[in-house]
């Protein structure tokens, strides 16, 4: 990657509303920023990367967790800045080119992070580089975890095209197919409607009751039948979320 290109990356993640929010206040109330996963280890001394990690807030989240070996790799320096006063001790955060860190270095991760990290990557060489180095760094049965934004979703456009950085996109297929090429299988998506239930609060009826992802999902399946397109995974979230494993 070229360093260049994301000299004022802080700026735009922030313009993008991207919040930061103190630590201390996400373990006050730790079911409100504790993201649950289904790929989450359930050792909490599993070793993690969040690879291209900002200003830590992922890390953070799996902090109030409960999870203890945490390291970030993250090209732009005040990103990284942001993520150790943020995490103090807490994590790891390495300021370096990730694909030329993990290459070089011969540590082995339970699980690897990467959200809006694949679409910065060129089709061809570039991404095959990047996938390499991943799966050269995974442990024996890790997870590799990838959050894009969704080119099956109406929306696609401005997922694609709000980063200037932003070198392609996929489709839940298209990233299958990708990624089987490139040595990855169990591929685990997150569907549509899976955390309804889980954010669901008695107290708070009228919220994440799921009627806005219905909604989406209505649409889109209505879309795609006038238009008599096939697709293979009914995903029409703004971004996939998907797991897998080297092969």
């Amino acid at each position: 990657m070229n360093k260049r290109e994301y000299s004022n990356y802080d700026m735009h993640y922030s313009r993008a509303g991207n919040k930061l929010i103190p630590l201390n206040k996400m373990q006050r109330n730790p079911d409100k920023y504790v993201l649950k996963r289904p790929w989450f280890p359930k050792d909490k001394s599993a070793s993690i990367l969040d690879f291209g990690c900002a200003t830590g807030e992922q890390l953070a989240e799996l902090f109030v967790c409960g999870f203890e070996n945490l390291t970030g790799v993250d090209l732009v320096d005040k990103s990284c800045q942001h993520a150790r006063v943020k995490l103090a001790d807490r994590a790891e955060i390495i300021c370096a080119d990730g694909v030329e860190w993990l290459e070089k270095n011969d540590a082995k991760y339970d699980l690897i992070i990467t959200n809006d990290i694949i679409e910065h990557f060129a089709p061809g060489k570039e991404v095959n580089r990047f996938l390499a180095a991943i799966r050269k760094s995974l442990n024996l049965y890790a997870r590799f975890t990838i959050r894009t934004p969704n080119m099956a979703s109406i929306v696609a456009g401005y997922g694609r095209y709000i980063d200037v950085t932003h070198a392609t996109g996929y489709t839940p297929i298209s990233l299958v197919q990708l990624l089987e090429k490139e040595g990855f299988e169990d591929f685990q998506f997150v569907p549509d409607f899976w955390d309804i239930k889980a954010l669901w609060r008695f107290y708070v009826p009228w919220k994440n009751t799921g009627i806005k992802i219905i909604l989406n999902h209505i649409l889109h399946r209505l879309f795609y039948m006038l238009a008599k397109q096939y697709i293979a995974y009914h995903i029409y979230n703004s971004n996939i979320e998907m797991s897998c494993k080297a092969k």
